[in-house]
């Protein structure tokens, strides 16, 4: 009797285990699809949202960049250049923002100034664009007469044309000076020009 109560103890002992490791296998099993599959949910959720923010940014960035450009600034200047073929000399010409410019944008300006070209445009700064055949008409030549500098203008065939007599002795210039003036010291551009009387006073 003890021998059947010993057998039998071992059949259920054995078959409680067998029991205990097919139960535990089928709730591994169970578990292993519901972490992928919660896997997957919170993929798409987060692929979503980057996509939502990657739209908004993109609607700011096109925002920002209209609002920069878009308009001229009350506060903006504007440049006009032209260069001349002949002399190869670019003369500018600043300007305050006419109040007529004032918010427009780039399409405005282009179509209120058509006979230039539009080389830079922001709100704060407008430069406009001209090539033009001939001289800038702002060669000089400064000479020594009678120990004062006098002013000439030169016209494209290189003629002279007094333009002032200045009160600025030459006798207080230097010696490399004093032999350019006497030779006729050519200068390019008015403010050229006012910068180098300006030295010579």
């Amino acid at each position: 009797m003890k021998k059947l109560f010993i057998i039998l103890f071992a059949i259920l002992f054995f078959a409680g285990g067998i029991i205990g490791s097919l139960v535990m296998m089928s709730k591994m099993n169970k578990t292993e699809p519901e972490e992928n599959e919660k896997v997957e949910i919170s993929d798409k959720v987060t692929d979503e949202c980057v996509e939502e923010y990657n739209e908004l940014q993109t609607e700011q960035i096109q925002e920002a960049n209209s609002e920069e450009t878009e308009k001229v600034s009350p506060n903006a200047s504007i440049t006009f250049e032209k260069f001349y073929k002949n002399c190869e000399h670019t003369v500018k010409r600043y300007e305050a923002i006419p109040s007529s410019l004032v918010n427009a944008t780039r399409e405005e300006v282009e179509a209120k100034y058509s006979e230039w070209n539009l080389k830079d445009f922001s709100k704060e700064k407008i430069v406009l664009y001209q090539e033009l055949e001939g001289e800038c008409g702002e060669h000089y030549m400064l000479r020594d007469v009678d120990g004062k500098i006098n002013i000439y203008k030169l016209d494209e065939d290189g003629n002279e044309a007094l333009v002032n007599e200045t009160d600025i002795a030459t006798e207080y210039l230097t010696s490399t000076d004093k032999i350019n003036m006497e030779n006729g010291l050519i200068v390019y551009g008015k403010e050229s020009l006012n910068k180098l009387l300006e030295d010579f006073e």
